[in-house]
């Protein structure tokens, strides 16, 4: 093993990007747009550099030593690259390590946990009441199934009564009659 000849042992880069200063949060001007902030002068930057994993060690700092061609064979094999492998490590900057977010919640997993733990409750129930294994199982992935599509269901249709509700207050607040006529009628 030997140190890194990419950072020089450190396991970061320079990117000459700095952090925004903390005393103005990267405005560069204090409470008064006329005077410059104290701390940063104006800039707007602070003295602390923004770094990037290294490419080469994926930030540790050292790599392994390089095979030295003895005979014509070892010279032809070649190990992987850090830099050329299929993951990439993340950027100190960016501090994003996984998929990206639409911003959209998915409720797919909690309703299969769900539904994972309540089959899993009904066929102990099963068994413990003294049904067979298979009929166990059987029960338990017809209630894995069932809750499945009864939460699925219930999820999109309480999304729909809520997006009514909020068009019928829309509407309440704007002043259509429908919408009046609506409320009159739901609430007697």
């Amino acid at each position: 093993m030997t140190t890194c000849n990419v950072c020089s042992g450190t396991g970061s880069l320079a990117t000459g990007r700095y952090e925004s200063c903390y005393g103005c949060g990267g405005r560069g001007y204090g409470s008064s747009i006329d005077q410059a902030c104290t701390a940063c002068g104006g800039s707007g930057n602070s003295t602390r550099e923004v770094r990037d994993v290294c490419f080469q060690c994926c930030g540790g700092g050292i790599v392994d030593d390089p095979t030295p061609p003895s005979t014509a064979r070892s010279a032809t094999r070649r190990s992987p690259s850090p830099a050329k492998s299929a993951t990439k490590a993340p950027t100190a900057s960016s501090g994003k390590t996984g998929k990206a977010s639409s911003g959209r919640t998915d409720p797919s997993g909690t309703i299969g946990t769900i539904a994972v733990v309540a089959a899993i409750i009904a066929g102990v129930a099963a068994f413990s009441g003294g049904q067979p294994a298979a009929e166990a199982v059987g029960i338990a992935l017809a209630v894995l199934i069932a809750t499945n599509i009864v939460l699925f269901v219930a999820y999109h249709l309480l999304r729909i009564a809520f997006f009514a509700l909020l068009a019928v207050a829309a509407g309440n607040i704007l002043g259509f009659d429908w919408a009046r006529e609506l409320v009159r009628t739901l609430l007697g």
